[in-house]
């Protein structure tokens, strides 16, 4: 036994997790991790902590581990902890990962072995959300920036990124680019966690009767996302009173000759 001991002292067991990565399905539920040493200790109560590496791309949303220890009686070489993937319903990346490591090891123990990380690769279950706008809308004319929203279906974990752009003339709108209103195009981002977002156009506010006034754009190209309704025809409705006509006064003297 005693030679045993000194052996141990000499040559320390290399401590390391049983395997080096693996892929899970965000469905997996539980996952078991096993940390091995590569031959038993006459030691009792030799310890390795374990955490997550900050560079891990998956966060505690989806899943819920957290740093601990583990403790290796005399002649125990294997050891394990657990930890629950989080299945949401969000579309994020298709897959994410993170890094456990092992650490705080006291070298007389235990060395690390080849396998001190184990990458969880976790692969993404849920569908892209759909973009949309409202196919109508209207504002007065003396809304001179009216707001435009433009929806998602459901939260996603991942910023939307789209095109919007203004089609009045070449689908037929009544409203004249310069006089009724300012050309427009842009992007727009709807963040992550975010179901909506907004973007503005201008309206020029005259003094002239008219009739209501169309405005059609668009929206187009989205990432991360499926596009929905992606065309509205805004009518601007008129607020300047009918002109009138008629004599500047109801009677009139003039001189004769």
């Amino acid at each position: 036994k005693d030679f045993h001991q000194d052996l141990m002292k000499l040559h320390p067991p290399n401590v390391q997790f049983s395997v080096a990565e693996n892929t899970f399905a965000e469905t997996q539920g539980t996952v078991t991790v096993t940390v091995d040493l590569d031959a038993a200790s006459g030691k009792d109560g030799i310890t390795v902590n374990y955490a997550i590496d900050p560079s891990s791309t998956a966060d505690t949303d989806d899943h819920d581990l957290v740093a601990g220890q583990l403790s290796f009686s005399a002649g125990d070489q294997s050891e394990s902890f657990t930890f629950d993937i989080i299945n949401d319903e969000l579309d994020e990346p298709d897959t994410e990962m993170f890094i456990i490591y092992l650490t705080g090891n006291n070298e007389s123990d235990l060395t690390l072995g080849e396998n001190e990380t184990y990458t969880v690769t976790i692969t993404d279950n849920d569908g892209l959300p759909t973009v949309s706008i409202a196919a109508d809308d209207s504002g007065n004319e003396a809304v001179t920036n009216p707001q435009i929203t433009v929806t998602l279906n459901e939260v996603s974990g991942r910023d939307i990124t789209l095109n919007y752009v203004d089609e009045t003339v070449a689908e037929a709108g009544t409203a004249t680019p310069g006089s009724d209103y300012t050309t427009f195009d842009g992007n727009l981002t709807i963040p992550a966690g975010s179901l909506t977002n907004t973007f503005s156009i201008t309206v020029v506010d005259d003094n002239i009767n008219e009739e209501n006034q169309t405005i059609i754009f668009s929206i187009s190209s989205p990432v991360n996302a499926t596009l929905g309704t992606a065309q509205q025809e805004y009518t601007i409705t008129n607020d300047d009173p009918e002109p009138y006509c008629g004599f500047s006064s109801g009677s009139s003297n003039v001189n004769e000759g």
